[in-house]
C-alpha cells in the first residue's frame, strides 16, 4: 500500500515589502492576511519538567547498566515504568525527533563521565573518587605511548588471594570491548565447593 499526498490549499495571502535600498532600511515586511485552515507544527522544545524526568530516568539507567543507549530505552519498558506510556510521542509530541532523546542520552552520559568511559575517565573517576572506584582500582600505570596497566581489586578479594593454596588465570575472559587485553582469576572453595 502507498501512501497519496493530499494536498490542502491555503487561502491566506502573503505579502513580501522590500524597501529600495536594503542598505539604508535593512528590514523586509511580511503581511499575513487570513486565517490559515491547517493545524499549528508541533512545538519544539520538551517541557523542563518532562524534559528533567527523562534525565534522571536515563542517568539511572545508566547506573544500572553502562551500555545504555536511545535504542535500549525506546525497546526496553522504562518509559512504561516513569510515564506510564509505551513511545516517547505519547509523553510529548516534541519527543517525536529521536534525536531529542539521542541528545539526552550523550548529555547525561557526558555529565556522568566528563573525561569519557576510557583510561581517561578512569584515571579521572579515580583520583575523585567518583564512583566509589578508588576501593577498587589500586594501581594504573602507563608504559610508553599505548600501554596502560590497570589493577582492579577488592581488599576482600585481595584478602583471599593470599590465603589461597592454588589459582588459575583465565586469559581468555573478554569483558570489555576494544583493544582491551583482561584476565580473570578463578579459585576453588573446598568448604563451600564451589568455584569463585
Amino acid at each position: 500500500m502507498q501512501g497519496k499526498i493530499v494536498d490542502k490549499p491555503c487561502n491566506v495571502k502573503i505579502y513580501k515589502i522590500i524597501p529600495n535600498d536594503l542598505q539604508e532600511c535593512p528590514f523586509v515586511v511580511l503581511i499575513c492576511v487570513g486565517i490559515h485552515n491547517y493545524p499549528p507544527p508541533p512545538p519544539k522544545r520538551t517541557p523542563n519538567n518532562i524534559k528533567d524526568n527523562l534525565q534522571i530516568m536515563i542517568k539511572e539507567a545508566i547506573e544500572n547498566d553502562d551500555v545504555v543507549t536511545f535504542g535500549s530505552i525506546i525497546q526496553g519498558n522504562m518509559l512504561k515504568a516513569y510515564f506510564n506510556k509505551e513511545t516517547l510521542q505519547e509523553i510529548h509530541i516534541s519527543l517525536n525527533n529521536i534525536d531529542r532523546l539521542r541528545y539526552l542520552v550523550a548529555k547525561t552520559y557526558k555529565n556522568l563521565y566528563p573525561f569519557g568511559q576510557h583510561i581517561l575517565g578512569v584515571f579521572q573517576s579515580v583520583y575523585s573518587k567518583q564512583f566509589d572506584l578508588h576501593n577498587y582500582v589500586h594501581k594504573i600505570d602507563f608504559f610508553g605511548d599505548e600501554l596502560v596497566l590497570v589493577i582492579c581489586i577488592l581488599e576482600k578479594q585481595a584478602q583471599l588471594l593470599q590465603h589461597l593454596e592454588c589459582f588459575q588465570i583465565n586469559l581468555s575472559f573478554k569483558h570489555v570491548k576494544g583493544d582491551i587485553n583482561e584476565f580473570e582469576i578463578n579459585s576453588y572453595n573446598d568448604y563451600h565447593n564451589l568455584s569463585k
